[in-house]
Order: C-alpha cells, then structure tokens, then sequence
C-alpha cells in the first residue's frame, strides 16, 4: 500500500513538472509570436532630410490626419508668409472704403509660390480667397472688402496693395471699379482667424498645405495648426508628381519638334524615360471653325483620363509622331501616327498606323508631319489661351 502511495505521488510531482514545462514552454512561444510580430510590424516613413519647410515658429501637431483643425505642414519648396497686424480701416485705394488689412512679410522664398488666404469664422466655416498678387512679392498688405454676394464665397473680394523691395503697387483695379461693388460701411465679424494655404494641383488628388502662421482679428478659442506628415501621406504626395501632370518640370531634356516661339502659357510635359503613348483631348471652337480645346499627355493606359476623350496606341505600339494641320504655325488640329514599339522603346516606322483627327483635319495633302523619324517621343509641348493655338511634340535628343 505505502509503495503505491509513493508510486501515486511521484506521477502527480512529475504531472505538475510536465505542466510547469508546458506553461513555461506556452509562454516562451507566445513571446516569440509578440517578437515576431513587432519584427514584422511595418515602421513608420522616415521623413527625408530638408523635408518640411519653415512653419514662421509656429508648433506643429503630430502626424495624424484625424486631428481637426490642422493643415499639413509646408514643404521645404514653399515660400513661406508672416501674416500681422489684422485691423478694420480705410482701404488704401478708396478712403471711404471700410475694410480688412492684413500686413504680411515673405520671411522664407522656395519654388512655389501664391496661395489662397483662409477667414475661418468662431463656427468653423471657413472661405478661401486667392492672393495672386502676392507672388514673389517681399511685403505688402492684404486687403478685404464685402461684397453683396454675401453669403457666398464672395462675401469677401480679395484687394492686394504689394511691394517689391520697399516699392508699393496696387495690384488689382480700386474696389470701387470691380463689378463686384464694395459696400461702403460693411460689418465684419468681430473674431476671425486667417492663414495662407498653397493647393499643389500637380498630383491627381490635389495636395494643400499651410504656408503661414495662424493669425486670430478679435478672439478665437481654437485656431488651426500645421501637423507632420503620416507615412501614406508622404508616399502620397512627398514624390515628383506624374510626368502628364507635371508640366515644364525637364526644360534641358528632350527637343521640340516644331519648334515654338514664346506664347501664353506655355506647358511643356515630358517623361524622361517613358514613351507617349496617346493623348487626352476635349474638343474646342473659335472662329466657327473645329479646334482643340485642351489637351494632355497619355504616358499610360491605366492613366486617369484627363479629358473626355482619350487617343491612345494599342497594346505594344508608341507614339512616333504626328501629322498637324497648320495655319501661319498655328495648330487647327492633328493626328498621332503610332508605330511599334521596339525592345529599347523607340519606334518601328516600318510599322505604323494613323489615329483619328483631333480638331480641325487637314486637306489631303497638307498636312505637316512631326517627328515620326525613329526617336523616341517623351511628351509634348503646348501654348493656349482659349484653345491650344501651337502644339509640339518632343522627342529623344540623347547622342544628337
């Protein structure tokens, strides 16, 4: 009997080491998974060196896009804008005027410039203003009057008085003398908050950033604030943008067949190591004649449209020119001559087709032919006002 006893407490002893193993083993397991799984867990973007731009002092929030009342920070490309002195009086344009002015100073200078100024009411609703005078401009005032359009976006018209290295300018017309009447003893809300945000449209979800300080006219118990970054935004938007929404960003690359002499709004795309494989285009008219209306580069056939009508290149095929119907060097309409694409990417004119006309065809016979020698095509090149009125293409300059 006593030597079954100690038969039965021996297997319980070894029982309870079996479970003491097991839990110590459990546990020893469920720390390898936690370890493997903060291995595993992705790490934050880190930000690149001279990312963000001055913010004039102001404190900046964490990366988060929940937080309310913030705006992304600035870019290290951003000129930047000191906003001070808020106070209702005399537009400088006309005495008996009543109006807003704000002082503002450029305390850092970057590639992209102007922006909108933001009134953001104790509310929360809020009104964008352009400010285009305020380009490469080193100081000046803002000026607001209202309008009799309240309460739309127009409540406020936008008057810039500007200077340039000390000398002042008006920038726009008096408020007297624009369509929208000044109302001469307007009321203005008391408490205002304003700050200067810069909308960058080169990307397909347009990005905007805050390029000033908060600035509060009376009381305001929360004002907006500039945030860091989260890592989606900055895979996002802190890339160049797509090369068929960048426009003039290769000035030295490529060779522009036809050539074109200076024009309004230039706009010259080009896709350094890409092919053209068609284009977006929107119909236009002048002079009750057929035009092209806008146009855009199509470097890809999973491209968001740009326009409502798109000519692209079948599957393996590239744009190796085009033949244009010109007037005196200005573009009546054109149409893509597609070749196959060959393993370096340039075109096989020994294989090709046309696309349809784009605007106005030409007569049989009269047409100008562009490029279509070989050379890769990188993009094109265009001057408008009311319709494309010159077009070009270019093309691979490389060894010529």
């Amino acid at each position: 009997m006593a030597q079954t006893q100690k038969q039965q407490i021996a297997a319980d002893c070894w029982k309870r080491v079996g479970w003491f193993i097991c839990l110590v083993m459990t546990a020893g397991l469920h720390g390898q998974i936690l370890a493997q799984g903060k291995k595993d867990s992705p790490k934050p973007a880190a930000v690149p060196e001279d990312f963000y731009g001055d913010q004039g002092g102001e404190k900046t929030a964490p990366a988060n896009a929940r937080l309310p009342n913030t705006v992304l920070r600035a870019r290290g490309e951003d000129t930047f804008i000191k906003l001070s002195n808020p106070r209702i009086a005399d537009t400088l344009s006309d005495k008996q005027t009543k109006g807003i002015l704000i002082d503002y100073e450029m305390t850092s200078k970057g590639k992209f410039n102007g922006g909108a100024l933001v009134l953001r009411a104790e509310d929360g609703s809020k009104v964008e203003i352009a400010l285009q005078s305020i380009v490469d401009k080193e100081s000046g005032i803002i000026q607001l009057v209202e309008t009799k359009q309240m309460p739309t976006k127009d409540f406020f018209k936008a008057v810039t008085k500007s200077s340039k290295k000390g000398l002042g300018k008006e920038a726009v017309p008096p408020p007297n003398k624009n369509p929208a009447k000044a109302t001469v003893n307007p009321t203005f809300p008391k408490n205002l908050e304003f700050y200067v945000v810069r909308t960058d449209d080169r990307y397909d979800t347009p990005l905007k950033v805050m390029v000033s300080n908060s600035l509060v006219m009376g009381k305001m118990k929360v004002v907006t604030r500039p945030r860091d970054w989260t890592p989606e935004e900055l895979a996002k938007w802190g890339k160049e943008p797509p090369a068929y929404r960048n426009p003039n960003a290769f000035p030295m690359i490529g060779e522009d067949v036809q050539p074109l002499p200076k024009g309004p709004n230039p706009r010259r795309f080009v896709d350094p190591e890409g092919s053209l494989l068609g284009l977006d285009f929107a119909n236009g008219s002048y002079a009750q004649r057929k035009r092209i209306g806008q146009i855009a580069p199509v470097y890809s056939a999973t491209q968001p449209k740009q326009f409502e009508t798109r000519s692209i290149a079948k599957k393996g095929y590239v744009v190796a020119g085009a033949e244009a119907n010109l007037e005196k060097g200005y573009c009546l309409g054109l149409r893509l001559i597609f070749c196959r694409a060959k393993e370096d990417g340039s075109p096989d004119v020994k294989d090709s087709y046309f696309g349809e006309w784009i605007g106005l065809p030409a007569e049989n016979g009269t047409a100008a032919t562009l490029a279509n020698d070989g050379r890769r095509v990188l993009g094109i090149y265009t001057q408008n006002v009311i319709i494309i009125d010159r077009f070009a293409l270019v093309v691979d300059n490389k060894g010529n």
